[in-house]
């Protein structure tokens, strides 16, 4: 959509920055693919929701699923690595199988996402949308058959981790207008790279403050049962709760479901031997 987003990715590149791109596909004519060639993506992220019919219904663009699979093949032949990324949601969990053959038939990697957010306005409609509980075990396990196991030694080292949430630790966002914010899901603002210098702003009051309170969190979650399966996210405990403290009540949901499949498939492993 900007006329100068070539130019601004070329210039990260020059800066020796890992760029990766999101994009529904739909505007990525052959010419664009083949500018990108020469700008180390590390790799370009499609959205997709479902077969055609249903992707469409979605979009609310007639025609945008053939767009993506144009742009999906154009960027294969010049040699870019893209990964599909698919929302599921009441409508769509039906297209989980489906979606992922696209991604094999075109060589990439799909995954998938059962966290619908709230909107930035604190307008929780999108919410509906989301997944039960029973529908969440049932897509889970498609899944998790689709997908091969985590091995042991990267499964403990996740165990190990310090925080729950990266916000502030180890990402961070900056909107168009230099503000920088611990993430794009929390937009505090915490300084202005047009004003102030980075390290200032890292290490400034703000981010110091929702690094002290992620610990709190930490420590708070850190006897939950389902702490290892949990995707915790701060900026969405705000929008949901209107405050960081108390976890989202769907995210617990998620954790306690992704558990659940675990013991699940480990006590029928167990009965087999």
């Amino acid at each position: 959509m900007r006329k100068d987003a070539i130019k601004i990715m070329e210039f990260a590149s020059e800066k020796d920055m890992a760029l990766r791109i999101f994009t529904n596909g739909t505007l990525l004519s052959r010419e664009i693919c083949k500018r990108l060639k020469n700008l180390k993506i590390l790799e370009v992220e499609m959205s997709i929701y479902g077969d055609e019919k249903e992707h469409d219904s979605i979009t609310g663009v007639k025609g945008s699923f053939k767009r993506l699979l144009n742009s999906l093949e154009v960027l294969r032949k010049e040699g870019h690595r893209v990964n599909l990324k698919m929302v599921v949601m009441k409508g769509n969990q039906k297209d989980i199988e489906k979606v992922n053959r696209i991604g094999e038939t075109f060589g990439s990697k799909t995954y998938f996402d059962f966290f619908v957010t709230p909107k930035d306005d604190g307008d929780m409609s999108p919410t509906l949308l989301r997944l039960n509980r029973n529908e969440l075990f049932r897509a889970l396990k498609i899944v998790k058959n689709i997908f091969s196991p985590c091995p042991v030694k990267e499964y403990e080292e996740y165990k190990e981790r310090k925080y729950l949430c990266g916000a502030g630790i180890n990402f961070f966002n900056i909107n168009p207008q230099g503000i920088v914010s611990p993430c794009l899901q929390l937009r505090i603002p915490c300084g202005n790279m047009l004003q102030d210098d980075f390290e200032k702003i890292w290490n400034g009051k703000e981010m110091r403050n929702i690094r002290r309170i992620l610990k709190k969190l930490n420590q708070k979650c850190a006897g939950c049962s389902y702490s290892d399966f949990c995707h915790y996210c701060i900026g969405i405990n705000f929008l949901e709760n209107g405050s960081f403290q108390n976890p989202s009540k769907y995210s617990c949901l998620l954790a306690k479901s992704k558990s659940d499949l675990y013991n699940y498939e480990k006590t029928k492993k167990e009965k087999t031997k």
